[in-house]
Formats: C-alpha cells, sequence, structure tokens
C-alpha cells in the first residue's frame, strides 16, 4: 500500500516538473513576441499545472489520514498483544508458605517466557518523538510472578437501564451519570499497581474494580456521539416510553414547540439508546466487543426490509369482521407502523382509499445528520464518519424504509393495489421532498423482500420520480398529496342527512334504513350549506346598493333549492333584509337562515 502511494506521489512530481517546463517554455515565447498561440500554451500549462498540484495536494491529505488511521489500529493491536502477554505472566493462586509459586504458576510462568517477543511497532511519519521516547524507555515486561489486581468485569443490563430512564423525571441527567459512571470506572480500570506488594495490599483490603464492558463503552460513546454532554442547544423536557407494540425506546418531548437542532438531538440521543438495545438483546453482553456492537447496528440498517413479509399472506388483526373494508386497512397500516423495528424513529402520515385500491403515505426523512460520527470498518477499525457517508447512509435507508412501508401496506388488504411512497424533510424553514414513488402490487410481489440488492435497480422499475446521485438523495418535486380525491374523496365529509349513499342491505336491515341519510338526526345541514354560501358573497353594509345585492344573492343560491326549508329560510332572511329588521352581517344573515324559523326560536 506504502509502496503504491510512492509510486503516485511520484507520478504527479513528474506531472507538475513537465508541466512547469511546458509553461516556462511557452511564458518566454510569450515574452518573445510570439503570438497569441504562444500566450495560449502559457495559460493553459499554467492551469494544468495548478490542476495537478491541487490533486497533489487532496491525495497527500488523504494518503496522510489513511496512514494516521492504520497507525492507530497498529498501536491498539500491539496494546491489546501486550496485555494479553502480561496476563498470561500473572499467577492467579496465592504464594507457598515459603514464599514460592504455586506449581501450576510455575506452567504459566514457563508458558510465558517461551512465548515469542512481540513484534515492535513499524517506524512511521506520523509517530510522533514524544511517542517513540516513551516506548524507548518503558520498561520491558518481567517474567517475575506478580499477583492479579481484582477487577472484576460488569455486564450491562438494558432492561433495568431502560426501566430507571422511564421511572426518572430527568432522563437526561441520568443518561450523563450513566456515562460518567462507565468513564470513571474505565479510568480506575486502566490505572494497573505498581508493584506485586502494592497490588497484594490492594488485594488484602478488599477493593474490588469493576472495570466496564464492551457494550458499555460502547453505549458511552453512542451517547456522547449523539450529543449527550453538548450545550450548543438545550434539550427540551423529555420522558422516555416503551411502547408495548415494539418496545423500542421512544423519547416524549413534553415541549410543544423546540428548535429544529433540539428536535434532531433527541432523535439522535433516541436512535443511540436503541442501537445499545439491539447490541443487548441480540449479543453476548458478556464477550460482545465494540466492534460487534457497531457490525450488528450497521447491518440491522442495511436489513430493514428483510422483516417485511410476503404482501400476499394476510395480515391478522383482532376484532376485525371486515378483513377488507376502510377501517381493517387503516388499523392495520398503524399496527404495521407501531411494530416495526427500526434504528431511527418513524413518523408517518398516510389515507386510504380502498374502494379505489390506492393508499397514500408520508413519511419524515430520517436527516443525515441523525447518524452515528464513527462506524466500523473491516480494514481501519472504528473510525469517523464523514458528512458524505452520513448522507449516503441516510439516502440508503429511506429507499428500503420506503419499501418497507410499501410492503406493509400491501398486506393488509388484497385490494389494494397501488401504494404512493413520498419522503420528505421539515426544518424551521422550509419543507422538502425527497422521493416519490407509485409502488404497485404485482411489481413488489416480484422482488426478493428478504434480500434488496441495488436500489437503483429495484427502484427503476416503478418508475420513481427520484434523483439518486452519487448515492445523495436530491430533492424532488412531489408527485402526489394525500389531500387528493383519489386518497381522500370528498364525500367523506358531507354530513350524514345529505349522503345519497345506500347501505349494504344486512346493514340496512339492521339499523330499518337503507339510505346512509336516513341516519341524520341534524335537519338544519343543508341549510348550514347554503349559508355559509350566502355569508361568503354578501356585499358590506356601506356598500351603495347593498340590500339590493344581497337579496339578489340570496335568491340565486337558495331561491329554487329542491329542500322546502331551504327555500323558507330564503324567504325569511329576504323580508328581514327589505324590513330593515335583519342586520346584513354576514353572522346574522347566516344565524337567520339555519335557525330563523318558528321552531328553532
Amino acid at each position: 500500500m506504502r509502496t503504491k502511494a510512492t509510486i503516485v506521489h511520484l507520478a504527479f512530481l513528474l506531472a507538475e516538473a513537465a508541466f512547469l517546463v511546458l509553461f516556462l517554455g511557452s511564458f518566454d515565447a510569450s515574452v518573445q513576441g510570439e503570438g497569441i498561440l504562444a500566450a495560449s500554451a502559457c495559460v493553459a500549462s499554467l492551469c494544468l499545472l495548478a490542476s495537478v498540484a491541487i490533486l497533489h495536494v487532496r491525495f497527500v491529505r488523504t494518503s496522510s489520514t489513511i496512514r494516521r488511521q492504520e497507525v492507530i489500529h497498529r498501536q491498539e493491536t500491539i496494546r491489546q498483544q501486550e496485555a494479553a502477554l502480561r496476563s498470561a505472566r500473572v499467577i492467579a493462586a496465592p504464594p507457598a508458605e515459603d514464599g514460592s509459586p504455586a506449581p501450576d504458576a510455575h506452567a504459566a510462568i514457563e508458558a510465558a517466557d517461551e512465548a515469542p517477543p512481540l513484534p515492535p511497532a513499524e517506524p512511521d511519519e506520523l509517530t510522533t518523538p514524544e511517542a517513540a521516547s516513551e516506548a524507548e524507555l518503558a520498561p520491558a515486561p518481567e517474567a517475575t510472578p506478580q499477583v492479579a489486581t481484582p477487577h472484576h468485569r460488569s455486564v450491562l443490563d438494558f432492561a433495568a437501564l431502560s426501566d430507571q430512564l422511564a421511572q426518572s423525571s430527568d432522563p437526561v441527567a441520568e443518561l450523563k451519570r450513566f456515562v460518567g459512571d462507565v468513564r470513571t470506572r474505565e479510568a480506575a480500570a486502566a490505572s494497573t499497581p505498581t508493584s506485586p506488594d502494592d497490588a497484594r495490599d490492594e488485594g488484602k483490603a478488599g477493593q474490588v474494580t469493576e472495570a466496564p464492558s464492551e457494550l458499555e463503552r460502547y453505549a458511552a460513546r453512542m451517547l456522547e456521539e449523539a450529543g449527550l454532554f453538548s450545550a450548543d442547544v438545550e434539550l427540551p423536557q423529555i420522558t422516555v416510553v416503551r411502547p408495548r407494540a415494539s418496545h423500542m425506546v421512544y423519547l416524549r418531548i413534553g415541549d410543544p414547540q423546540i428548535p429544529y437542532l433540539a428536535k434532531l438531538r433527541v432523535i439522535r440521543l433516541e436512535a443511540a439508546l436503541n442501537a445499545v438495545r439491539f447490541a443487548c438483546s441480540s449479543l453476548d453482553a458478556a464477550t460482545a466487543t465494540q466492534e460487534d456492537a457497531y457490525r450488528l447496528n450497521q447491518g440491522l440498517a442495511r436489513s430493514i426490509v428483510a422483516q417485511a413479509a410476503a404482501i400476499d399472506e394476510p395480515l391478522e388483526l383482532e376484532g376485525v369482521t371486515r378483513p377488507d373494508g376502510e377501517w381493517a386497512v387503516r388499523y392495520g397500516i398503524s399496527q404495521a407502523v407501531e411494530t416495526l423495528q427500526l434504528p431511527y424513529r418513524l413518523t408517518t402520515r398516510f389515507r386510504t382509499n380502498v374502494a379505489s385500491g390506492n393508499v397514500a403515505i408520508e413519511f419524515d426523512l430520517t436527516p443525515a445528520d441523525a447518524f452515528p460520527s464513527s462506524c466500523f470498518d473491516d480494514e481501519l477499525g472504528i473510525v469517523a464518519t464523514t458528512g458524505d457517508l452520513r448522507q449516503r447512509a441516510a439516502a440508503d435507508y429511506a429507499l428500503r424504509l420506503a419499501l418497507l412501508l410499501a410492503a406493509s401496506a400491501f398486506r393488509c388488504s388484497e385490494r389494494v393495489r397501488h401504494v404512493w411512497v413520498a419522503a420528505v424533510h421539515e426544518n424551521a424553514t422550509r419543507r422538502t421532498c425527497y422521493l416519490s414513488v407509485d409502488f404497485d402490487r404485482w411489481r413488489l410481489s416480484q422482488l426478493d423482500l428478504s434480500d434488496v440488492g441495488d436500489l437503483t435497480e429495484t427502484y427503476r422499475a416503478f418508475a420513481p420520480v427520484l434523483r439518486y446521485e452519487d448515492g445523495w438523495l436530491r430533492p424532488v418535486r412531489q408527485s402526489f398529496h394525500l389531500g387528493e380525491e383519489r386518497f381522500c374523496p370528498s364525500e367523506r365529509f358531507m354530513p350524514v342527512s345529505l349522503s345519497s349513499r345506500r347501505l349494504a342491505p344486512a346493514v340496512a336491515d339492521s339499523l330499518g334504513t337503507d339510505h346512509v341519510s336516513g341516519l341524520s338526526i341534524e335537519e338544519a345541514d343543508n341549510r348550514t350549506l347554503v349559508a355559509n354560501a350566502i355569508m361568503l358573497r354578501l356585499a358590506p353594509p356601506d356598500c351603495e346598493d347593498a340590500t339590493q345585492k344581497n337579496v339578489r344573492t340570496v335568491m340565486e343560491l337558495a331561491g329554487d333549492d329542491p329542500d322546502l326549508t331551504v327555500r323558507n329560510a330564503a324567504e325569511r332572511v329576504i323580508s328581514g333584509l327589505i324590513d330593515g329588521t335583519l342586520d346584513e352581517s354576514p353572522l346574522a344573515v347566516g344565524e337567520e337562515f339555519v335557525r330563523g324559523d318558528a321552531l328553532s326560536r
């Protein structure tokens, strides 16, 4: 790897030298009056030289960053090997009365003495002189027996921690105490006794240090990276909730309005707690490492669609008598949203129209800043994430989440033929759509949801409104809205008394009427609709010929209505306007029109 970097470095130097020679030659020719061609060559060579120099500088910076990460990983490996060797030399059994080690301890010492020496750290230009001096002055590990310091490694009990947070009136303070305790025990466990006598005295005193487990250190790191101790924004009042359907950790915000940065901080803290929950529920808390936790949660984020069952497999709902009805589909989607196991909170809005086979879902895009500030790489280990990596992770997660929501909606009923899904993001200033797609049932049924591969190829079959460029999602124009007629028919908001829908025979027999309007007990609904139209068109009282214009408006809107009560109300209002006994303000006219009859009075 280093040889390849050296070759690339030399190639850049040769290119810079060549362009420099070309620039000097063309510049000399231009000075001597060779003409426009020489001047153009001079400018072109200078631009090429600057471009190569910029690329060279970027390459050097990237190579330095990679070498620095390799050095850190190598030094960490060496420290682990040294720790393993020292633990092999330690004698767990107490010395005999004559001061000689126990027989089993002799075998441990001989095994430690016969172990090959550790390889020295490979020199690198990134190693500081201070680090080199400390390495040279550090004493070599001795083969003489020592008494082990009684360190005990604790185990993270996430269930107890979550219960404590749920019962606390200040969960943020509880989390800070938890992280502080982990870091304190980590520092105490790192300080080893300076001599065997000190270690023996410490053991006699009965002082036991519980070193934090790897999962505890992982939890502390996730919470710190989520901004638990940041002071750039004040966190709102929150409470910890564990929904019964998903058993996830949910941070409920008590304040009605909070800054966007505070909301983002809550989302990050919630995601950190759920990452720890996944690690504790899926890994052995006593033996799992931080790397295992990173691998697990990164794999979960890339495989959320796998939890979706086949879309033709019916969804079992308790207490639902009509599985393909409007209520059953709404209930099924709500239950699916509540039970999904996701690393980040899910906020959705949806409309259903089972009669037309359409479902529309909008979900809030998880912002890139909510994703972890570190990740695990198989070659480099645990490294910091860049803004580009977080943007790619957010885009990948949103595309997979859209597939999961569509599959969940299709399972609710075979009558659902199309599921429209949009990913939107709202901050303090604007609302932006990043994905708008119409999933049809047949094409989605052809996908293997247990292993979604290339997302670009997967989405191409649905002709989405999507700009997926270099792993990023770019803003697009949303192709549908929840309030459209195909998702939310206007007849749903019509008063019962004005509905023309017929009831099913079984329902009609039970209710004693074959029309929905027969269920109404409010006979003024029609007058209310006409009164609203009249009030919007009334002329102001100070307008010239206001009374004449208002009488004409009432006659146009209500004079020929088939409802007798509406025609009577129109006559009553017109008489009052002409006689001057009725105030011409919209509220007075509307009240008279709806409830001015003798029975209402």
